[in-house]
């Protein structure tokens, strides 16, 4: 790596590696954009997308170069992240659901195996959401996205469903949320926090995920004093809590009043009632420390809630 690519700030790179990439795939339209993502945090990108004559869209996805451009700086080097990113457009993202692919975008029947939900704050996105479709539940709100995976890399395309899409589509937010949630439930996971943290650091976790049982298919479960709500393939997690049941099943697991503690929009730290009794520890105390966790550990785009939660099993009722 030479000396230039060392000193070049965020904006620099992105036109660095937008460039290289105009050179290797000239027959894309590769554009610089500036997104503003979850809590309103914005993020630079580069939008590839393939040129037809007469036609342009605007579904192409968008690669994200914050964390390439971290890792260039640790000397990674920027030829092979560009051919990686090449390599998944041309591998993943065009076998799957081409976003590129207008007739294919309009189609809902064909795009509806690749929605799903993610959950987000209501509070820190009333932007984002006077633009998308949504469902708001509890002080939060429930979103749609596209998602493409690559079975290989483990990269994840997505795209947000925006509101002139379901004009498009002709479909309601009802149908949207119910399609979403139907994909949403086969991926979603119940597992002692210990179990998992010692799974997240072996490799090839990413196979391993696809092994643990769906939390339909547990009929008891280790007991433990935190648990993960989570799901397969690791990302927007935390709406598998709404899935349908799901609550219904984790009250017949644990058999007690449950705390919420939103890690992140991609996961939930569940903790049953009884681990607590004794020591007295209050739902204002734990909502001091989610709000600590998130000032010191969380991306503040993937902050979910500045409070924990509370879930009485017999009222079927959340408190926060």
């Amino acid at each position: 790596m030479n000396e230039k690519t060392m000193n070049m700030n965020l904006e620099e790179f992105t036109e660095h590696v937008a460039e290289k990439l105009k050179k290797k795939m000239p027959q894309l339209e590769i554009k610089i954009v500036q997104q503003e993502k979850n809590n309103g945090v914005s993020k630079s990108g580069i939008c590839m997308g393939k040129i037809k004559k007469g036609e342009r869209w605007s579904a192409s996805p968008i690669v994200y170069l914050d964390d390439i451009y971290s890792r260039v700086q640790k000397m990674e080097q920027i030829e092979i992240l560009v051919d990686k990113m090449i390599n998944f457009y041309e591998t993943e993202v065009k076998k799957d659901i081409d976003f590129s692919n207008i007739s294919k975008f309009r189609d809902y029947e064909k795009v509806k195996p690749h929605l799903y939900p993610k959950l987000i704050s209501a509070k820190e996105n009333k932007g984002l959401l006077s633009e998308v479709p949504h469902k708001n539940i509890l002080d939060l709100s429930l979103v749609y996205y596209l998602r493409c995976d690559s079975g290989e890399t483990g990269e994840i395309a997505t795209s947000l469903v925006k509101n002139r899409q379901l004009e498009i589509w002709g479909v309601d937010v009802k149908q949207l949320h119910r399609d979403a949630f139907q994909n949403a439930k086969k991926e979603t996971i119940f597992y002692p926090l210990v179990s998992w943290i010692a799974l997240l650091k072996v490799e090839g976790m990413l196979e391993l995920r696809k092994l643990i049982p769906h939390i339909e298919e547990i009929k008891e479960i280790r007991d433990a004093n935190m648990y993960v709500l989570h799901n397969r393939n690791g990302m927007y997690g935390a709406s598998a809590l709404f899935c349908q049941n799901v609550c219904d099943k984790i009250a017949d697991l644990l058999q007690c009043n449950f705390y919420l503690l939103p890690s992140s929009i991609h996961e939930w730290i569940l903790v049953p009632e009884r681990e607590w009794q004794d020591g007295g520890v209050s739902l204002h105390e734990l909502s001091e420390m989610v709000r600590t966790v998130n000032q010191e550990k969380v991306n503040p785009e993937e902050v979910l809630s500045d409070h924990a939660y509370y879930y009485d099993i017999k009222e079927k009722a959340f408190r926060w």
